[in-house]
């Protein structure tokens, strides 16, 4: 049951915890989110969809070969390994009633290492590094090789999406509830039945997820333009400032501590993208037709939940909008600032003469295919302005650093995923355009995954956070240093192998021959350990264990992925060991074995 909260207004000398004076444990402050303890909370978030697909679950759970991409967990923790520490959950009312999918199902389990090695980079940015070479982070269990059997093949749509909030949030994730339909929805014309539905959903939230108390933002209206939404109203559908304040009126009282993003709306006339739209200007209203966003503001800035409102404005690039021109430079600098910029820095002057408020802004949805010069400099130019920097700093806006990228899964049209389209493997540019560190990508947007020094792991709730890993001295941190005491001189040593297609190697077979002498090989939890004497210079020398990880690149014969992932094997037994060439022979099939040879010299 959510517990109402009397907002007391405390006058203090000196410096206090904002949190703690508001009494709410999420809320803003001049433009900065804070958490109940009065820490700043900087949304790094992902979008997935499928509770408003008729999917009755997130989208995908039913590709690729395993477990890495099958199981519903095993997907949250790669969130995590990732630096996202927020989720945005796009849903509709009209799919909480529609008959549940099977989700649950029998599956290939990946062994651990597989899935870790799934995580690991093909080239790491310019920053400071982490210590680990793997995530430290245990993988999931697959209890009897169901994936994703939490979604219980009878239980109703709406019990699973409010498992799936649950389940986050207890992995210390924040959880943007996003109301999202492509399709004609006409419950949300029904005024009063739209404003009913979200109230319930927030109450059944809050009373059977208690956790969720200042964890949950909720997104109220997905890009309202699409419903043909003015600020003023239309003779198409009511007024959107009549939504939003009827909705946060209802809303509020149940969840004091919720934020309310609301998007903007009536701006497609000066090039903004559905969903940003926030225009007071008066020459842009008079002579472009946009909508007058002043109806709402004027109202809000009287009301108590000022400070729970979020703008959350949408900004994409021509491969999503069609556009070809002002989607890079000045020209979107100067149209950002116009449409919701000015909010972050100068904020909205009430007519009534009032105090002006200075909002929090979240760039609800961002993202890029990557594919043409024109995208990736679209792509800097946000950055550039979200960021605050270089020619982007135009003095009438401030850094935004809270953000839902679009999206984790590859079937979104003209952004794709962070995953491959596979669902497998990772689109690293896109992770890197993230954290920066990059040419093409210097300063990113502050995104942190495991692998580097100032990786921050989200805590399940209720559990002590482990110490952080200690940067590294080591550029290749996947490569331990070498042993001191070992000298292997610098002798040659090739493995010759068969590797199986990818089931095989997932179900834990690897099969290995060759000119060596096999002395053992015996299956472990996570890995083949296979031991093999190499005659060498008239000695015998026993070969570096191989982890059957360090094999997962034989699938679909890359073996050049096969070598990078071995190195570390190698390094760990042959301190100093490099890699020095990889070669596939033979023609790959879609069964059987694979031949593979790699050769690697010896010695520090």
């Amino acid at each position: 049951m959510a517990h109402r909260r009397v907002l007391l207004v405390l006058f203090v000398a000196g410096v206090c915890s904002l949190g703690a004076v508001s009494g709410l444990l999420l809320t803003t402050s001049n433009g900065v989110i804070y958490d109940g303890d009065g820490n700043v909370v900087k949304f790094k978030g992902i979008g997935w969809f499928g509770f408003n697909s008729y999917f009755a679950a997130p989208e995908g759970l039913w590709q690729g070969a395993d477990s890495v991409t099958q199981d519903f967990n095993i997907n949250v923790w790669r969130m995590k390994q990732l630096g996202f520490n927020a989720i945005r959950l796009p849903f509709r009312f009209t799919d909480f009633e529609v008959n549940p999918i099977q989700v649950k199902h029998q599956c290939q389990v990946a062994p651990s290492l597989n899935v870790k090695y799934t995580m690991v980079p093909d080239s790491y940015p310019n920053l400071p590094l982490s210590s680990l070479s793997l995530p430290a982070e245990d993988v999931p269990d697959v209890p009897g090789g169901i994936c994703s059997a939490q979604f219980l093949d009878n239980m109703p749509v709406y019990d699973r999406y409010l498992m799936v909030v649950k389940y986050y949030i207890n992995q210390g994730f924040y959880v943007n509830i996003d109301y999202h339909t492509s399709d004609p929805d006409e419950r949300i014309h029904d005024f009063n039945t739209f404003v009913s539905n979200w109230t319930t959903l927030v109450t059944r939230v809050l009373t059977e997820i208690p956790e969720a108390q200042g964890r949950i933002v909720l997104d109220l209206i997905n890009e309202p333009d699409g419903f043909k939404f003015a600020w003023e109203g239309n003779q198409f559908i009511g007024s959107l400032a009549d939504y939003y304040i009827a909705l946060m009126d209802a809303i509020w009282p149940i969840c004091p501590d919720c934020l309310f993003l609301g998007e903007g709306t009536g701006a497609t006339s000066i090039g903004a993208n559905y969903g940003d739209g926030y225009v007071i200007d008066p020459h842009a209203i008079q002579y472009s037709g946009v909508s007058d966003a002043s109806v709402f503001f004027n109202r809000l800035a009287k009301k108590p939940y000022l400070s729970q409102f979020l703008v959350a404005p949408h900004i994409y690039c021509g491969e999503v909008t069609g556009a070809t021109y002002g989607t890079s430079g000045s020209v979107l600098y100067q149209k950002l600032t116009t449409t919701f910029g000015y909010l972050t820095l100068q904020g909205f002057c009430p007519s009534d003469g009032s105090p002006c408020h200075r909002f929090a802004a979240v760039v609800d949805e961002f993202g890029s295919m990557f594919n043409s010069q024109e995208e990736q400099s679209c792509f800097r130019s946000i950055v550039a302005y979200m960021n605050n920097e270089i020619d982007a700093a135009d003095g009438k806006h401030s850094m935004i650093e809270n953000w839902f990228y679009w999206s984790w899964q590859p079937d979104s049209y003209g952004t794709g995923g962070v995953l491959a389209d596979d669902y497998r493997q990772i689109e690293w540019f896109k992770v890197n355009a993230l954290s920066g560190g990059t040419t093409y990508m210097p300063t990113g947007l502050g995104l942190r995954p495991w692998y580097l020094a100032d990786f921050t792991p989200l805590q399940p709730i209720g559990t002590p956070a482990p110490p952080a890993a200690a940067p590294s001295a080591n550029p290749f941190p996947d490569m331990p240093p070498a042993d001191p005491v070992m000298d292997c001189g610098n002798d040659t040593v090739t493995y010759f192998g068969n590797c199986t297609d990818g089931s095989a190697v997932n179900s834990g077979q690897l099969f290995y021959a060759g000119t060596a002498s096999e002395l053992a090989a015996k299956s472990e939890k996570d890995q083949i350990i296979i031991k093999t004497v190499v005659p060498v210079g008239g000695a015998f020398l026993v070969a570096a264990f191989v982890a059957l990880a360090a094999w997962t690149g034989c699938f679909g014969a890359k073996a050049a992925a096969a070598k990078a992932a071995a190195a570390p094997a190698a390094a760990k037994k042959y301190p100093g060991a490099q890699l020095k060439d990889s070669t596939k022979t033979g023609a790959y099939a879609s069964s059987g074995p694979i031949p593979v040879s790699i050769t690697a010299s010896v010695g520090r």
